[in-house]
């Protein structure tokens, strides 16, 4: 038995990822934590492909080649060190999983407005991703 955990620990750890990534709702709970306790990267790695590769230019700032630093200048992140989620606000979020169609999942989250939103999560490779909508309005 001993063995048997220490290989899922170990397996986990070479992975790289997080054993809430195993869930639609639990990786969104990682991608809300990151955010507020201003784990850029972190929250970065938790995007699919898409959503990394296809984050806008500023409008109005130079433009940017990496996309982790659109990343940061499209969630209000700089030098002033603001942070755009409290622990309160992610905590009150409550994801839950709402779909699941093979590897896309829809979680649904109670925003701070009271409404609840309806966030796609993509599974890739060992397990799921935020899926952010990108188009424009």
């Amino acid at each position: 038995m001993f063995r048997w955990v220490t290989f899922a620990l170990l397996l986990t750890m070479v992975a790289g990822c997080s054993p809430e990534i195993g869930t639609p709702e639990g990786a969104y709970r990682l991608y809300l934590n990151s955010l507020a306790h201003g784990r850029l990267r972190e929250a970065f790695d938790l995007l699919d492909s898409a959503s990394r590769e296809g984050i806008p230019q500023i409008e109005g700032n130079p433009p940017v080649a990496d996309p982790f630093e659109r990343f940061v200048a499209l969630m209000g992140f700089g030098e002033s060190g603001i942070t755009p989620l409290s622990p309160a606000t992610v905590e009150k979020a409550n994801p839950r999983r709402k779909a699941l169609s093979g590897d896309q999942a829809d979680v649904e989250v109670d925003t701070p407005q009271g409404s609840p939103a309806v966030i796609r999560m993509v599974r890739e490779g060992v397990g799921w991703k935020v899926h952010l909508d990108l188009r424009p309005r």
